[in-house]
């Protein structure tokens, strides 16, 4: 097997305390067996190595057996079976998932496979209603559509080597360079990053409470938070290096003198605008609006996903890409050119329970520290660096002589 024991292993741990977490509800299904595990995990694995007619394999697998989707799945999570069903079982290699590539993504299908007497084997491909986040949400639903991520493990392939580990809508961890990345809460949380972004609109929040002033600060932090989000996510999808940076509207100036650019630009997207009327016509359907409402957010929420594409198409230019905290564009492909930040760097705060990820920021290249020294220069800017290999690390200057970091930004939690 290419997966060792030791990473199963963890896998298999991470799995038991996602179960048995007393916050979580889940229903208490059998644990998988280490065997299993492994079978999947290396599966998935040496297809992620694959590619089909020129195309790295992307697929998704849950562990699923007939008879637990008849009997748990069918009865707690779906309106009906929806799905299609193998006249003949297929053996679970490799191999038959490089076949298999692209009619599965993970996000509204998987492929379903379990162990039978002799082979492991696939049998079906599942299908389901999938959330596109906060933007894009559908705001009604009917009990037709009511099909969920199966409730048992589920690796989707992301990249090679590359997997995802999920359990319905729940991130468990991500493997990537060999190891497994186990899932931890959004780093925007309040007692983590969520400060620094906060003030780059302006808002503040009761330390003890952690309470917004009034309902409007609330929403538009809100939906500061969706676009910035949504940008994460993108970023991640994509795969590529890139820089983004948020910077203060009082330090653009002072921003613009530490780049150097071909490409700096004016004008706006105007995605505040559709910020705004995302929240008119979602307190409109709130208040007992008409249908119509809904309908009109939604196409803006279209509209706002494509701006907030476009702005991660301009971060592929080389260089990085320079952000108001209303999303306007300073400026793309700037070459950053602060002097070296010669002070202390740190592991930014955690919330309890998760993990420490120290990083040597001299091995991790150009692009990272030259986010580094921008972060340091540019007091309250905010960076994110997307890597090819998977994590988006997140950079800020937390005192004079101090920037802090974190390893990874995506969304772990929850998918």
């Amino acid at each position: 097997m290419l997966i060792n024991n030791q990473l199963t292993q963890a896998v298999l741990s991470a799995w038991i305390q996602d179960q048995q977490h007393p916050h979580r509800s889940r229903a208490q299904h059998p644990i998988p067996s280490e065997q299993d595990f492994g079978v999947l995990l290396d599966t998935m694995f040496r297809g992620s190595l694959l590619s089909e007619e020129g195309t790295n394999v992307i697929t998704s697998v849950s562990w699923l057996s007939r008879e637990d989707f008849d009997e748990h799945e069918l009865k707690r999570a779906r309106e009906s079976r929806l799905l299609l069903e193998f006249s003949e079982p297929i053996p679970f290699e490799a191999r038959n998932l490089a076949k298999l590539n692209g009619i599965v993504n993970g996000k509204t299908g998987s492929l379903l496979a379990c162990q039978n007497e002799s082979t492991p084997h696939i049998w079906g491909i599942c299908y389901f209603m999938s959330g596109s986040g906060a933007i894009g949400e559908i705001p009604a639903g009917t009990m037709e559509v009511r099909h969920f991520r199966p409730d048992c493990p589920t690796v989707t392939i992301t990249g090679i080597g590359a997997m995802q580990i999920t359990r319905g809508d729940s991130v468990i961890g991500r493997i990537e360079g060999g190891q497994f990345l186990l899932a931890h809460a959004t780093v925007f949380h309040s007692l983590m990053l969520g400060p620094f972004l906060y003030r780059l609109i302006n808002i503040e929040i009761d330390p003890t409470s952690r309470q917004f002033k009034n309902a409007a600060e609330a929403e538009k932090a809100r939906s500061f938070f969706n676009c910035l989000n949504y940008l994460i996510e993108v970023l991640s999808q994509r795969r590529t290096g890139a820089t983004v940076i948020v910077i203060p509207p009082h330090q653009k100036d002072h921003a613009l003198r530490n780049t150097e650019t071909a490409w700096r630009v004016s004008g706006s997207l105007e995605i505040d605008l559709l910020q705004r009327a995302r929240q008119d016509y979602q307190r409109r359907s709130q208040e007992g609006g008409s249908s119509s409402n809904q309908l009109f957010r939604l196409k803006i929420d279209q509209a706002l996903r494509n701006r907030l594409r476009s702005l991660i198409d301009l971060a592929g230019i080389d260089g990085a890409l320079l952000l108001t905290p209303s999303f306007d564009v300073i400026g793309f492909g700037m070459k950053l050119k602060s002097s070296k930040w010669s002070e202390n760097i740190q592991h930014g705060p955690l919330i309890q329970a998760t993990e420490r990820q120290e990083l040597e920021f001299s091995r991790l290249g150009t692009r990272h520290n030259s986010a580094l020294n921008f972060v340091g220069s540019v007091d309250g800017s905010v960076a994110f660096v997307a890597s090819s290999d998977g994590p988006i690390r997140a950079l800020t200057k937390a005192s004079e002589n101090q920037i802090w970091y974190w390893p990874d930004c995506r969304v772990s939690m929850f998918a």
